[in-house]
This record gives C-alpha cells, structure tokens and sequence, in this order.
C-alpha cells in the first residue's frame, strides 16, 4: 500500500528510530514501527485485518473518512484513506483503499482507559 504523511515532520518522527524512540518511548515506537511496516506490506486497507492484534475502526467526519489503527493499547494511527481510494459520499470500502495519509499518532489517555464507557476515548495529540 502506498503510505504518504501529513507533514515531513510526522514523516521524520515516525520513520526514524531515534525520533521515534524520543518521541512515543520504547513500547510506543515498536508498535507503530511495526504497523507502519504491516501498512506498507498490506495492498489494500482490509489486509490490516489480516494481522494479529490489529483494530481498526472509520469514521466520517468533516465530510471525509476517518481511519483509527490501533498502536498498542494506548495509541492509535490516525489515517485516511488516499486522495481517490473513498469517495465521502460512501461507505469506507477498506477492499477499495490501496493509499493511505497518515495525519497524526493519537494517545489514548488514561481517564479514558479506565473508565471504559461507550463513548468515544478522549485523544491527545503527540505529534506536530
């Protein structure tokens, strides 16, 4: 699958160890390591689903799809899906989606960890 980033900053962080490291820690980086590389094995979006431990939920917000990939326990892959791989005004077809943009990796606070309501987790920015 192609992967692009939002800004060459996140691109530098999420694709070097040491700014990786730095930045989300040492569980934190081996994680999103490893689900960038299983992104760029998978062809489509739906192959994600094929690797252990892997969650993914979407979204439509703001008028365009909105990809939570699951990063550990307490972060996520905040993605959308490529420029032509989903029109808004359908359902996010994850057989269809072969690009993805990275927009941000997103922490899942602890408040929301352990109160484990219905509603959607709150989320702390990390990146720039």
């Amino acid at each position: 699958m192609n992967v692009e980033f939002r800004s060459k900053e996140l691109a530098r962080v999420c694709n070097s160890d040491s700014a990786r490291l730095a930045t989300y820690g040492p569980d934190g980086s081996a994680v999103i390591r490893r689900r960038l590389g299983q992104l760029l094995a998978a062809v489509r979006l739906a192959d994600m689903r094929t690797f252990p431990g892997t969650r993914i939920r979407t979204a439509l917000t703001g008028g365009r799809h909105t990809v939570l990939l699951a990063a550990g326990p307490t972060l996520d892959v905040l993605l959308r899906p490529g420029k032509d791989d989903a029109p808004a005004d359908l359902p996010l077809d994850e057989e269809w989606v072969k690009s993805v943009v990275i927009d941000d990796i997103v922490s899942i606070t602890a408040a929301s960890k352990s109160a484990r309501s219905t509603a959607a987790p709150a989320r702390k920015r990390i990146s720039q």
